[in-house]
């Protein structure tokens, strides 16, 4: 049993794919695929314990990948289509996965999925804009409007003596020395 490593890179790449969108062969089938060479064959066995996913798992995974043509099967061995095998493993052929994410359903996914997220985040700036333009007309005004005489800035109401209502916003005590001058 020979050492099965995962290709990260190749792995993101075939993940953002449709035919590796949830419905189609998702996450697993292209860890699967990412496991597999074109020359040296890999068991169910050795592809089950590399991943770490459960028998029954690669089992319906490895099935559809067959299915779809992405995986040979050859005397209880999974290799890699010829379409699909590159120098350093996996190397997504478009044209032969777009074909799969027909038959799958799942053609134009990520397209969709990229245009939803676009609107959620605009919907989202938007409706945090209209939440802080909003937040502004809800300040409260905490000294009231015929307090202060607007031309010589005197205090009218003996009710406001010692205070700093300079801001009508943000009515501030004078200090006791500052009032009693």
């Amino acid at each position: 049993m020979s050492l099965a490593h995962t290709d990260t890179r190749n792995l993101a790449r075939l993940v953002s794919l449709d035919a590796f969108h949830h419905y189609g062969h998702g996450a697993n089938g292209a860890r699967l695929l990412t496991l597999l060479e074109e020359e040296e064959g890999k068991s169910r066995a050795e592809l089950q314990t590399a991943t770490g996913l459960d028998r029954t798992t690669v089992s319906r995974r490895l099935s559809a990948l067959v299915a779809d043509g992405l995986v040979a099967e050859v005397e209880g061995l999974f290799y890699l289509v010829s379409a699909l095998a590159g120098p350093a493993g996996v190397m997504p052929d478009q044209q032969v996965l777009q074909e799969t994410a027909k038959v799958r359903g799942t053609a134009g996914a990520g397209a969709r999925r990229r245009a939803r997220h676009v609107r959620e985040r605009l919907n989202y700036r938007r409706w945090r804009a209209e939440r802080r333009s909003r937040h502004v007309d809800v300040v409260l005004r905490l000294v009231p409007a015929g307090v202060v005489d607007v031309v010589t800035g005197e205090i009218i109401d003996p009710a406001w003596e010692g205070w700093d209502v300079s801001d009508p916003y943000r009515p501030v005590p004078r200090p006791r020395r500052a009032a009693a001058a």
